[in-house]
């Protein structure tokens, strides 16, 4: 397995184990070429070797956005067994990596979809309730559902969904965020964020000691990513 981060190795954030927020944190395919090559040229630290049992198609088709989710529910959210957790977009990748997750952590799960569709996939999937986004009023509906709140919201959607997703949140609650595909910008009302005691929590690629947990997860059938085959 080729992991796509590129760090220093030497400052104290990389010897802390969160290579991530390193003054020189680089991702192949981003600031590095190299992400759709047939062939790449990586430093050996970036090679893992698979664990018995794991194919390479099932650890490609987890690797980044596993890592990124056990990242922000673990790390970040400091997600514990029979927590509620609210993922936005739950059918993205992403989404459905927390799912998977907060499930395997002992989490009630609550997700939203924009589709019928993809609604259904996400309760055959184990997702307690399936909440549509387009429709006013959907924050309060997710905050009935979880009695008063979710305890923890995984958004990166950005500012169609951070909103909601923030009103979502019980007292005390957690959202952490790692994306903002549908805009960067939006408004906080700060006065609910400090009466509330509600906690913004950033979060970027996960570490490679989580990497190497996530392979193990996945070697050991506790997680089972989905892998298409495109018809050609």
């Amino acid at each position: 397995y080729v992991h796509y981060d590129h760090a220093c190795g030497r400052c104290r954030y990389c010897l802390d184990g969160d290579e991530a927020a390193c003054a020189e944190y680089e991702v192949m395919g981003v600031q590095r070429d190299g992400g759709y090559a047939e062939l790449v040229v990586a430093p050996a630290g970036n090679i893992f070797p698979l664990p018995p049992g794991l194919s390479a198609q099932t650890a490609a088709a987890a690797g980044s956005v596993y890592l990124t989710a056990h990242h922000m529910l673990f790390a970040r959210a400091g997600l514990r067994a029979g927590e509620t957790v609210l993922v936005t977009a739950g059918g993205s990748g992403v989404g459905g990596a927390a799912i998977a997750l907060a499930r395997m952590a002992g989490a009630r799960v609550i997700a939203t979809a924009s589709t019928e569709e993809k609604r259904e996939r996400l309760r055959a999937a184990g997702v307690e309730h399936v909440v549509d986004y387009t429709q006013p009023g959907w924050p309060d509906e997710v905050r009935a559902l979880a009695g008063g709140g979710v305890d923890v919201a995984v958004e990166h959607v950005g500012g169609a969904a951070f909103p909601g997703a923030l009103a979502a949140l019980a007292n005390r609650g957690r959202i952490v965020i790692c994306g903002a595909t549908s805009g960067s910008g939006t408004e906080i009302d700060l006065v609910d964020v400090f009466a509330r005691q509600a906690s913004i929590i950033g979060s970027s690629a996960g570490s490679r000691r989580e990497l190497v947990g996530v392979l193990r997860l996945l070697a050991d059938g506790l997680l089972a990513p989905p892998v298409i085959t495109p018809v050609l």
